[in-house]
């Protein structure tokens, strides 16, 4: 079973002012890569999805 994860991103000044957000969302106790987890960047309505090695890019997060 796979385990429920929710990535909390919190702002700074100097991340507003980035491109894009990227990273790896992995299970907290095998370390193995979770795909089709979703991302979503708090307070906004900009979000996707994991690839199947659990890899993210989220563009364009500096403009809130």
């Amino acid at each position: 079973m796979k385990h429920l994860f929710t990535i909390l991103l919190w702002l700074s000044p100097l991340w507003l002012a980035a491109q894009s957000i990227s990273g790896k969302v992995v299970d907290s106790y095998t370390g193995e890569a979770i795909a089709g987890a979703t991302v979503k960047l708090l307070e906004t309505a900009k979000g996707t999805v994991t690839d199947s090695a659990g890899a993210f890019r989220l563009d364009g997060a500096g403009t809130l």
